[in-house]
């Protein structure tokens, strides 16, 4: 049986390494998710579809915008436009959700910068 001065140092230690290490332990945080997934698949996906459950649930005017672009696009009313940096592979960015059809047409990484933007604007408020 290890000692609680034991148990108390090693806790510290990690925390430190921690600390001392971010990218290392980010690194192996990825490593850990990656050989989670794939020993358990069946309770990831459950996860997932509990996730994406409750998203949904708890954000239905972006899920009504986001099935009118679909629509959209999918009867040509919406043409998808290359994204300012001339990526083609694009996806449909809302700044108002409450104008569903009326998007900016950006390449993932803008799309994530994009949004990454708004949620600070959002916290600075």
């Amino acid at each position: 049986m290890i000692s609680e001065k034991i148990k108390k140092y090693k806790r510290e230690w990690q925390k430190n390494w921690r600390l001392e290490n971010p990218q290392k332990q980010r690194n192996q945080q990825r490593k850990d998710a990656v050989l989670y997934k794939q020993r358990h698949p069946e309770k990831v996906k459950e996860r997932v579809k509990i996730a994406v459950r409750n998203w949904r649930k708890n954000n239905p005017e972006k899920v009504k915008a986001h099935r009118k672009v679909y629509s959209a696009v999918r009867n040509g009313t919406l043409i998808k436009e290359p994204c300012f940096c001339g990526e083609t592979k694009v996806q449909a960015h809302h700044y108002d959700y409450s104008k569903p059809l009326d998007v900016e047409w950006l390449c993932k990484d803008h799309h994530v910068l994009a949004d990454k933007q708004m949620r600070e604007v959002i916290h600075r408020l």
